[in-house]
């Protein structure tokens, strides 16, 4: 009896601590979403995203130089004039992972930890917001595809997706010098944050009415001001400037808004989001959206509670704010990493404020049948977690491996002054050329916009050398001050132009690449 005893008061202890530490939620999300994005990492041979090999190596640069404030390897761009390390808090996070587990194990453990990470700060996020059940409609969010995939690549997007969420919480409850701080973390971290300077003005003026104007006002004042400056100050003081000023307008407006795609081809996550497919990857979250409409009407009827009106607000607020990103999600993929959690929110935000007093009642007479309920519910939400994990760890499974190029680099390195330009054949061989041999420079990577950017004529000339359709091959070569052309063993076309113009000669093949030399 008395170890019984010990024992319930254990158990009440431990709960009563856990309710004066709601943190502990957020750490039992964290823990969670590791054990299960661990496994999706850990095993495989290489990259999903080629960006990856970028980020890998620029870790290692800041870990052997300092900060990067010169982009010198691909000279025919506009990086080579105006750079800014837009993820350098990003990279310098990777810094203890690479050095305690090496490259590749250490930068999965690292993408395992920071999408979890992300998770958790959406379970912060809504806690602080009034969202309750805040953990358990984040664990929702944590196993949806393709939600879970793009937190799951090698790059800063779990960060983005984290700061961006902490920041609307700080915005919403008007926590001013801390909102000052993230929005200023924010701009050293990822390119993403106007959308906090953009969502977190809009959340603020949606919450801070209260009926007078005079009270109203001064709010906006402070916490916008907070808002702005942070992120003014993250530009300003910043490694990069005065670069960083073009920097940001084409990387953030060019690339991220105008979208190049209509004029030259880009990465696929650039292009749109078809509204089928998407509700079709998102099942559990179009349910989620629909309960919301239909407690919307229930919800708003009490707004003239004068306690109800702060949730409601933040409720119109996440759904103002998930609906921004499902138009930039339509239009281009990548943003769907923001606009699952920001969805998920909302409809838990309004889910939130239902009264289920009398769903409680039903439960406790009918205890047995809801029991039943309540497990058939789970079985089929672990399915369809199971499912979605699954597709995601073969999709980050395959793609590039992480000794890609290694042998050829190898071979360049040997064989070319310092500096030397080689022509690689696909934007995309950049990142893992760069991380093999960062010794010489390149022709395009990252995104093609920044090479059309800096000249559009020599871009076209450069792409069609590539397809195999330049007139003068040996012209553009010499456009391109450049005697090596490196390119993957499916450029056919590339590879019968450089023979039939009896000009260059092979100086490499191997499995996955091979090397031409200007004669």
């Amino acid at each position: 009896m008395n170890d019984q005893n010990w024992g319930w008061k254990l158990v009440l202890g431990f709960w009563n601590f856990a309710r004066r530490a709601p943190w502990l939620s957020e750490a039992g999300v964290f823990l969670i979403m590791l054990a299960l994005y661990l496994p999706l990492q850990i095993g495989s041979k290489g990259f999903a995203d080629p960006d990856s090999f970028y980020h890998l190596k620029m870790a290692e640069l800041i870990a052997a130089h300092g900060p990067i404030r010169n982009f010198i390897w691909m000279p025919f761009t506009t990086l080579a004039n105006s750079f800014a390390d837009q993820h350098f808090l990003y990279h310098v996070a990777l810094i203890p992972f690479i050095k305690s587990f090496g490259e590749l194990l250490g930068m999965k453990i690292a993408t395992a930890a920071f999408a979890a990470f992300a998770i958790g700060a959406l379970a912060w996020s809504m806690r602080r917001m009034g969202v309750r059940y805040a953990a358990a409609f984040a664990l929702a969010a944590g196993v949806m595809q393709p939600f879970a995939f793009r937190i799951g690549l090698s790059k800063a997007s779990a960060f983005g997706v984290a700061l961006l969420l902490i920041g609307l919480a700080l915005a919403a409850k008007k926590r001013t010098w801390p909102l000052a701080l993230i929005a200023f973390i924010y701009v050293w971290t990822h390119g993403s944050w106007p959308a906090l300077v953009g969502l977190g003005t809009v959340t603020i003026v949606i919450t801070s009415w209260d009926g007078g104007l005079r009270s109203t006002f001064q709010v906006l004042r402070s916490s916008l001001f907070a808002l702005w400056s942070g992120a003014a100050a993250g530009v300003i003081i910043n490694p990069n400037l005065p670069q960083n000023l073009k920097f940001y307008w084409e990387q953030i407006v060019q690339i991220a808004v105008v979208n190049y795609q209509s004029k030259i081809g880009v990465g696929s996550e650039w292009y749109p989001f078809p509204a089928a497919k998407l509700a079709g990857d998102l099942p559990l979250l179009c349910l989620m959206a629909l309960a919301a409409v239909i407690i919307f009407p229930a919800v708003v009827s009490k707004a003239k509670d004068k306690e109800r009106r702060e949730p409601l607000r933040i409720a119109i607020a996440l759904s103002v704010c998930a609906l921004a990103f499902l138009m930039l999600t339509l239009r281009s993929q990548r943003h769907v990493e923001y606009f699952v959690p920001l969805a998920v929110a909302a409809a838990a935000a309004w889910a939130s404020e239902l009264d289920i007093t009398g769903f409680k009642r039903l439960i406790n007479k009918n205890s047995i049948a809801a029991a039943f309920a309540a497990a058939a519910l789970v079985a089929q939400l672990a399915a369809y977690a199971g499912a979605g994990l699954a597709k995601d760890k073969q999709d980050l499974s395959g793609g590039y491996d992480f000794t890609l190029y290694q042998k050829a680099a190898a071979y360049l390195k040997a064989n070319t002054a310092a500096n030397e330009i080689v022509v690689n054949a696909d934007w995309d061989d950049m990142p893992p050329l760069f991380y093999q041999d960062d010794r010489n420079r390149y022709i395009m990577g990252l995104d093609p916009t920044f090479m059309y950017s800096a000249n559009p004529a020599r871009y076209w000339d450069y792409v069609n050398f590539t397809l195999g359709k330049a007139k003068d091959p040996v012209g553009v070569m010499h456009e391109l001050n450049s005697r090596y052309v490196l390119a993957d063993r499916v450029h056919f076309d590339l590879d019968r132009m450089l023979v039939s113009s009896g000009k260059f000669t092979r100086v490499y093949i191997d499995k996955d690449s091979e090397i031409y030399l200007l004669k």
